[in-house]
């Protein structure tokens, strides 16, 4: 099971504000992709002005995928995926895989599917043909182990995706009932078919029921257990997809759109959608109730779906087609039962027209609650915000009261658990829903280097780790340092004798198992004290050590738990001018040799910018030093 970043949920702030949160927001919006990278840009632009954060990309609908050729065929001549998540990165937004997962057909596209397997459809007791929901469509069977099985090396392959942020199921049931007749006597009629009746029968041990007779009316001796098998097949469908997740990455989500009361609601019945479960194992990380009734119902929509999703995240599916209610009211709504997070369906409602109505609405600090971590209230997270916290923690705790915003876990002090979950929020932020720096997210990173800057929009590149406008070296640094998840080592780097100060200087840090196994290096730029915190191993026995330029190698041994740890000072003496790592007569020949010189060098030790008896003094006073 994927361990959930450690953060806390939401903890109440100062004042009369409304309480903080931790988790990252989600304000979405439903695309199907326009036939164009340009012209997808062009709606980027838009949703960037507007405050949108996620695209739910349509990438699987009528049995074909936006992805690439794979597991099932694809929709455009090239991989619209691979080149909308880069392209979204430049405007600050997440992309989302939308899986219409039980829709698989529409007229003749996506035929294929069936084509040597026509017992993947499902079958209507009603006509005994396959269906959907309107005329054309063809739903598979999502009970069926073959169905299952596809969707789950497809849900594998869209997670393998570098960048991808999540994959949401929709569709997740069978059609709605075709039954016209009055009274119904088919309430749930999908699902009649051979394969259906052979493993039910497994199922519940007998041989001979029957299921067209038995258990096709809510009269029937089998109806309750039949629709159970149903819906247990359709949730059995969704666990296999986190499966599939799961197997090729632990930092993509997984969000279903849902019905809110599918499973109480006798209008619904027939979609077999029991998605309470879903939550409750865990195949689910967001619960997205569609709310798109009237303005009048939205609460009670979402309050129900906030019942049954447990402790999992809702997300409020908003439609903002013609005939419902401005988005900015709907929006209104959802902060009256405390759900923060939107999806509006569908995209290409997100006009100029209300472009800055929502906007301005997000920005109201009244409307919406505050990423806790934000500590310069800008709504994004960015190396501002962790300088901002390293001001208040040098690595030793410090006495902090439960409200105070930098005090992320909400206890008596500021101290390495909250550095922890202040570097996780922001991973969370700019790196995956879960925090994990991956092998995905460096590639993507290099496509953000070489990418232009945002067009028609303030917004910065997710991977603009310092917003500066450009993702460079800097932002490099930033985003291993965002993404470590073990201890920071709090050290002060003394450059013996040396007048001309350390800003700017860059230093090369060796971590070293005790016996001397070299485990990885960090660069950093001093500041003037020449204080910085630097990654470290965590639960080792180390040694860490710097040489840089005419100074001798400084080396401490470190016993490194889980904590940050502080206090480090590497004093470095100096006189090595031709780095032999010992202060000799050689450097004494070499200094005296460049005596007078004002070419820069390293026998001017001093960094006075002329070689002169000082520097010759300085390397006299070390005679006989050596590298520790």
């Amino acid at each position: 099971m994927r361990a959930v970043a450690s953060v806390v949920s939401l903890c109440l702030a100062v004042g009369a504000t409304a309480a903080f949160r931790n988790d990252r927001p989600v304000r979405g919006v439903w695309l199907r992709p326009p036939s164009t990278i340009s012209q997808l840009e062009t709606s980027l632009q838009t949703y960037a002005r507007a405050g949108i954060t996620d695209l739910y990309l349509e990438t699987f609908y009528h049995g074909l995928s936006t992805g690439k050729q794979g597991v099932f065929n694809r929709r455009f001549a090239t991989d619209y995926l691979a080149s909308a998540i880069p392209l979204a990165a430049r405007y600050n937004i997440r992309v989302h895989a939308w899986v219409e997962a039980a829709y698989w057909q529409y007229g003749t596209t996506g035929s294929y599917n069936f084509a040597n397997n026509p017992e993947w459809r499902v079958l209507s007791i009603a006509t005994g043909q396959p269906g959907g929901d309107i005329s054309g469509q063809v739903f598979a069977n999502l009970g069926h182990p073959g169905v299952q099985a596809k969707l789950r090396a497809y849900t594998a392959e869209l997670a393998a995706y570098p960048g991808l942020w999540g994959v949401q199921t929709d569709y997740h049931r069978f059609p709605v009932d075709d039954n016209t007749a009055s009274p119904n006597i088919n309430p749930a009629p999908w699902s009649y078919d051979s394969w259906s009746q052979s493993a039910f029968r497994t199922s519940i041990g007998n041989a001979t029921v029957n299921i067209y007779s038995q258990a096709a009316t809510s009269s029937g001796a089998f109806w309750n257990q039949y629709l159970t098998f149903r819906r247990n097949g359709v949730s059995e469908a969704a666990r296999q997809m986190y499966l599939g997740i799961q197997e090729a990455s632990d930092d993509v989500v997984f969000s279903a759109a849902v019905f809110p009361n599918a499973i109480n609601d006798t209008a619904q019945i027939s979609k077999c959608q029991d998605w309470a479960p879903w939550c409750a194992n865990n195949y689910l990380d967001h619960a997205v109730p569609m709310a798109y009734a009237g303005l009048s119902s939205i609460d009670d929509q979402l309050n129900i779906a906030k019942s049954l999703a447990g402790n999992k995240k809702v997300v409020a599916g908003l439609a903002i087609t013609g005939g419902h209610a401005p988005a900015v009211d709907q929006l209104n709504v959802t902060k009256t039962v405390n759900v923060h997070d939107f999806i509006f369906f569908e995209g290409s409602m997100i006009t100029a027209a209300n472009e800055a109505g929502i906007r301005s609405w997000l920005e109201n600090s009244v409307n919406t609650p505050r990423m806790r971590a934000d500590l310069n209230d800008n709504l994004v997270l960015d190396t501002a915000d962790y300088n901002a916290f390293l001001a208040l923690y040098s690595g030793s705790s410090v006495p902090a009261l439960s409200t105070d915003r930098a005090n992320l876990d909400a206890d008596s002090d500021i101290d390495s658990q909250d550095h922890r979950l202040m570097r996780d929020a922001i991973a969370q932020y700019r790196l995956g829903a879960f925090g994990k720096l991956t092998a995905g997210d460096r590639q993507q990173f290099e496509l953000a280097r070489t990418a232009a800057p945002a067009v028609g929009s303030s917004v910065k590149n997710l991977f603009d780790f310092d917003i500066d406008g450009d993702v460079d070296n800097t932002d490099s640094r930033n985003m291993e340092r965002i993404g470590w998840e073990g201890p920071f080592a709090f050290v002060q780097v003394q450059l013996g004798d040396w007048t001309a100060g350390l800003i700017g200087r860059e230093v090369t840090f060796e971590w070293k198992t005790s016996a001397g196994v070299p485990l990885f290096v960090w660069s950093e730029t001093l500041p003037a004290d020449g204080r910085v915190s630097i990654p470290a191993p965590g639960g080792v026995s180390a040694q860490l050590s710097v040489r840089e330029d005419q100074w001798l190698r400084k080396t401490v041994s470190l016993n490194m738990g889980s904590t940050d740890v502080n206090g480090i000072v590497l004093n470095l003496v100096n006189g090595d001018i031709d780095q032999s790592g010992e202060v000799d007569a050689a450097d004494i020949d070499q200094a005296i040799s460049q005596f007078g010189s004002t070419v820069p060098s390293l026998s001017d030790v001093d960094g006075s910018g002329e070689v002169d008896a000082a520097d010759i003094d300085i390397v006299i006073a070390h005679f006989g030093a050596t590298d520790d």
